[in-house]
């Protein structure tokens, strides 16, 4: 069995011109052989071991996110989080209920959260898959997590730039393990506030211009 760090160095190997990266990443089947199934600590307390991991999807072609990243210090990213086998993001709508939506691990849904399907030219393709900890709880302790973020995070609190998908991923990610995502992966968005923020707004605006849309997939939905 491949171990986490032979995983990462053997990612970081692929990365190493990419200082963003330095962050555990992981990619393809190594990432289900390093986020494993839950392991269980105590048999009398119920308490269990979950890996973390972040699906990373890239919302516009490389060449643009090179473009961005060169010049105002992020790209236009979608963030998944990756807990016991399922895969939690958030996404916006107008109407009421969860923003919140599942899915197989590292397969967008075809249609939700203004986010375009998976499969032709131009749509999001995952840039990275990334260990970001692991959570120690119950299952029932996790399950209650997952319903609270579900209440938390309604479809119409969404904001492109300050109440986004990655926003969402790195509260969840806080709240699983206590570990925030990497930084480059909402710098853009977060930008928006600082001297370049009319830039960076306006760039990510462009580069997400015509995905808007409300998820179609139910709060508990799993999509294979």
């Amino acid at each position: 069995r491949t171990s986490p760090d032979e995983c990462n160095d053997e990612a970081a190997s692929k990365h190493a011109h990419r200082p963003e990266h330095a962050t555990r990443p992981l990619m393809g089947a190594c990432l289900a052989r390093c986020c494993p199934g839950p392991q269980v600590l105590s048999s009398s307390s119920g308490r269990r071991e979950y890996p973390i991991c972040i699906n990373v999807y890239s919302l516009v072609p490389p060449e643009t996110n090179t473009l961005l990243t060169g010049t105002l210090g992020g790209g236009v990213f979608h963030t998944g989080v990756v807990v016991n086998g399922v895969e939690y993001a958030f996404g916006g709508s107008p109407m009421g209920g969860t923003g919140v939506w599942r899915q197989r691990p590292g397969r967008l849904p075809a249609s939700g959260a203004g986010l375009p399907g998976q499969g032709g030219p131009g749509q999001p393709k995952l840039h990275a898959s990334i260990q970001i900890g692991t959570a120690r709880m119950r299952p029932a302790e996790l399950t209650s997590l997952i319903r609270t973020m579900e209440r938390e995070w309604p479809g119409n609190s969404y904001h492109l730039l300050h109440r986004n998908c990655n926003h969402f991923a790195d509260e969840f990610c806080f709240l699983l393990c206590g570990r925030r995502i990497p930084s480059w992966i909402n710098r853009l968005a977060n930008g928006a506030g600082s001297l370049f923020g009319n830039m960076a707004g306006a760039a990510v605006h462009a580069a997400t211009a015509g995905m808007s849309g409300a998820p179609l997939v139910g709060p508990r939905s799993v999509l294979w």
